[in-house]
Formats: structure tokens, sequence, C-alpha cells
């Protein structure tokens, strides 16, 4: 039995009380001080702390009395990591893998984590190939497995969507049933928007537009928040019926849907939320459809539908997903940017060298992207690379040592971390072009650039994670900022970066133009967003209610 102080500990770390944690700990070792779980919690509440080298210190002294203990193993890595130590960290987690024994799922996903932090994503994605060749399918793998294809982009259309769909049957199957909603075509309809981001998060923004503007005449709007709350939630709850389901199983969120009569779901994580999938999983209303956070399919065979557009996947990406694709008129996305958001930087400073930016995670910056934006800079010597990737590139890490070695000693600047959003859109003062990554293309942050009035130059790929731009860009009139391939990258790129007056002009003029296109007008999208829920809910219907 767990003893109570031990509990205590664990519920304090888990709600984010990381210094009641370590003063519970600490005077529960000072009678228990050889406790192995203790210790292990502690060095975790350290790692919190960011206290790399004490977790590293109490992580050796479990190892000290139990060598073989997985958990300060695993931890002692992390700490390793945390602390700059990373040659160390990739050394002992190629050990931990490739030693005698069976390593853990754990220790795949973690030398898989290091992997993909250092800026090889490449070799995050064979290494955990490897792990699930040495531990079968298993869920944490596979899951970072569809993250780590997404910013590799090393593998095929058709092994990316096997990857989604060994995820989908760890799950199980769907439930069949005789659904007792009316399969009346014209009725109004019980529409629910899952999401866990009905909060202060770059995905609110591209609901928030548009969620007010629908006709509550032909569809009730519920909110189902899987989330935590903050005003921003306040401000959804007057959109709609509101339903707090973050403490839900998955047995009772399908509970929830059948009182609430849910016609047509619509998912907006993907697979960014695994407890969305173990809930839609079974089937829980009668029309299933996802869009929004996650570029890619689910692998459910209980996911009906999912909504893209005629960029991001025109004809033939059908066979990149399970789902069937519902392409909506002219752009996937609604982008409703804070009015209290600052004004460009109309007169920014004169500089000597044009400033490329990217405020984009680190993560989607790997390989292939380091290697062509280091051309990109190499035709244009009088050039530097401007980073933020929140919460800020540690520059201990492989990560930009491995851009630097791409682009030139001396050309990349990393910006300190914002947390406050107008502090970090007034950094694109310090931008002059925004370079949007390859193969995962950003969205909010592209979004972010055009408001700031920072043109955008993105590579159009062969799937949708890589079209992204393409759909924005050409939405907002920016269609020659859009590459067709690398060459062509590079050569737009630098046109623009030879052409200061353009520059000039686009930044005074970017705002108003996206705010007068399909991409801020949320009343439009409401319609084009109902017709595609009735569409759907149509085709079910003629296919009958056992279906």
């Amino acid at each position: 039995m767990i003893a109570p102080a031990l509990r205590d500990a664990h519920a304090q770390h888990g709600a984010g009380r990381h210094d009641a944690a370590r003063a519970t700990l600490l005077r529960y070792l000072a009678a228990k001080p050889r406790d192995a779980d203790a210790l292990c919690l502690l060095a975790e509440v350290h790692l919190a702390l960011g206290e790399p080298s004490q977790s590293l210190l109490v992580a050796e002294r479990v190892l000290g009395t139990t060598p073989g203990a997985g958990a300060a193993l695993l931890i002692r890595i992390r700490a390793l990591a945390a602390a700059g130590r990373w040659d160390d960290a990739l050394s002992r987690a190629s050990e931990l893998c490739h030693g005698p024994g069976a390593a853990s799922p754990e220790a795949w996903k973690l030398r898989s984590d290091l992997l993909l932090k250092a800026g090889v994503p490449a070799q995050s994605v064979a290494c955990l190939r490897q792990g699930l060749a040495r531990c079968g399918p298993d869920e944490s793998l596979l899951l970072s497995l569809a993250y780590a294809q997404n910013v590799a982009g090393c593998e095929s259309p058709e092994q990316e969507r096997e990857t989604h769909e060994l995820l989908a049957q760890l799950l199980g199957p769907p439930r069949p049933r005789r659904w007792p909603n009316v399969p009346d075509p014209r009725r109004s309809l019980n529409v629910a928007i899952l999401s866990s981001d009905l909060r202060l998060h770059s995905c609110a923004f591209f609901l928030a537009g548009w969620l007010p503007h629908l006709d509550r005449g032909a569809t009730r709007l519920f909110l189902y928040s899987t989330g935590s709350e903050d005003d921003t939630s306040t401000r959804f709850k007057a959109m709609g019926q509101w339903r707090a389901c973050a403490t839900l199983s998955p047995a009772g969120l399908a509970e929830l849907a059948a009182r609430d009569a849910i016609d047509v779901l619509i998912d907006a994580n993907g697979w960014t939320a695994p407890g969305h999938m173990r809930a839609l999983a079974p089937g829980i209303a009668p029309v299933q459809a996802t869009f929004l956070g996650y570029p890619g399919t689910t692998g459910l065979p209980s996911m009906t539908w999912r909504l893209v557009d005629r960029t991001t996947d025109p004809p033939g990406a059908e066979t990149n997903c399970t789902e069937r694709l519902w392409r909506l008129e002219d752009c996937l996305w609604n982008f409703a940017p804070d009015p209290a958001w600052p004004e460009p930087a109309t007169t920014p400073a004169p500089r000597s060298r044009v400033r490329f930016g990217s405020f984009n995670h680190a993560a989607k910056v790997g390989e292939r992207c380091m290697a062509l934006w280091g051309r990109l800079l190499s035709a244009i010597p009088e050039s530097e690379l401007i980073v933020k990737s929140p919460p800020g590139v540690d520059p201990a890490t492989p990560w930009l040592a491995r851009l630097e070695s791409r682009v030139g000693p001396g050309r990349v600047r990393v910006l300190p971390h914002v947390p406050e959003t107008s502090g970090h859109l007034a950094l694109y003062a310090e931008v002059d072009i925004a370079l949007d990554p390859t193969p995962y293309n950003g969205t909010t942050t592209t979004c972010e650039a055009i408001w700031m009035g920072v043109p955008v130059v993105t590579l159009a790929g062969d799937r949708h994670r890589a079209r992204v731009g393409a759909s924005l860009l050409t939405t907002i009139g920016l269609a020659d900022f859009v590459a067709l391939d690398e060459d062509d990258f590079v050569r737009r790129a630098s046109a623009l970066a030879a052409d200061p007056p353009r520059r000039a002009a686009l930044r005074t003029s970017l705002r108003t133009r996206m705010a007068g296109s399909a991409l801020c007008n949320g009343r439009a999208y409401a319609h084009r967003f109902e017709l595609a829920v009735r569409g759907m809910w149509r085709e079910w219907c003629e296919r009958g209610p056992n279906t």
C-alpha cells in the first residue's frame, strides 16, 4: 500500500505544485531514505522545477543501490538531456534500448523523443520502428511514430496511413448498433464540437470567429470541452450548450452524447487527444467527422468523414486516409485574430541584411527543412535567420548546432521566449520574411505572421500537412509565395528578399488583405460548415439508421 505522504506528493506534483511536492518528499525521505519510489518521484519533481542537476543526483542515488531500476534509468537520461549533456543522454538511451534484455517501450520512446529534439526526425522514425519490432504494437510508440512521421516526411502516405490504422486497431472495432436518431435530412440537428482547446490556445482562433454565426434554427450546438477552462472558455460558453467533459471516461462521453441526442459529432483534435480517439472508436454519434487539430487520418473505422479543402487534399488524396473527404469551399480554416493584438510595425529599423524568421516549434524544423533553409541563406550571403520556439530554444541542444551547421556560423539568432501574446507578436518587427517549415507546415504561425505584415514563403508538398501553407496563402491572395519545389522556394524567397519596396508595401497592406479574405469571414465560413454538416447528415439518412 502506498504511503499517505507519497500519495500526497503525487497529487501535488500532478497539480503542478512542485515546490509542495518536493517539501513533502523531503520530509518523508528523512525517515525513509532508501524508498526508491519516493526518490524517483523526487527526481521527477526536480526536473519539473528546472533542477536537472539535483534530479540527476537523486536518480544516481537510486541506481547506486538498485542498478537496474527502470524508472531511475529513464529519469537519469532525461536529466542528462535537461542539463545539456546531450551526447551522454543519447548514449545512455541507446545502451538502454540495445543492451541485454528486452527494453521497455518507454526506453524506445525516450530515445526517439531525444532524437526528435535533436533535429533528426528521420532517425527518430527509425528508432520507433526498431522499438515496435522489439516490443510489438504499443500505443505510446505508435503515437510517437505518427508525430515523427509528420515532421520527418521520410515515409510514404501508405506507411503513415498504416501507422494510424494500427493505432485504431488497438482501440477495437466500432460497436454495431441501431441509432435512435430520426433520419430526417431536413430537421434541426444536434451538433457537438469535441475539443480540448476551448480556451486560450492556438486552435481556439480557428473556432471563435464562426461558431457564433451558425444558424440556431438549423443547428443546436454543443461544445464538449475536454480541456482546462479560462477566460477564453467563458466566451465559448456563450456560443452553445457547454459540457465540461475533462473528467469523463469514454463510456461517460458516450452516455452524454446519447442524452444530448447528438446527430453529428465533430472532433477537433485527432490524435493530439488520444482520449478522444478511445471514446470515438466504438462510435458515439451516427455521424463522426474530424478536422482542425491534426494533419492526418485518424484510422478509425467509426470516423466517417474528414474535413479538408481542395488545396490541402486535391483529388487522389483519398488514398491517404481511412475517412471519406469532405472538401469545404475556399479554405479549411477561419481565423479570428484578437482585436487587442498590436498593429504591424510599419517602419522597422533600417538593417544591413535581410532577416528571415520562423516562430514555429523547433520540432518542425528537421533535417529536410534545415537543408532547404541553408540553401536559401547560402544564396543570400547578407541574410540571417531568426528562430523562436516557445518556451525557447535551449542553446545547449544539438538542434541549434545542427541548424547553424546548415545555415552558417553566426547567422542564426534565437529570440527569447515571450509568454504574453502581444509581446510575442511584436517580435515580428524583427522579421522581414517568414519561412514556413517543411514538410510539416505551420498554421497559427503563418496567420500571425501575415496579420503582423510579414509575408510567408511556403513549399507545397504532396500531402495535407505539407499543403496547409499553400491553402492559407492562396485564400489570402498570396499564391505567388507558394513554391512548387525546392528550387522554386529559393527563387521566390530570394526575389522577395531583393525587393525592399515590395516588402515595405506588404508590411502595410497584408493585414487589410487578410481581413478581407475568406480566411477571416466567419459568417461565410459558418454557412460552409453548415452545408458540410447537412451534407454528411443527408448521406447518413440515405444509408439508413443501422449504419
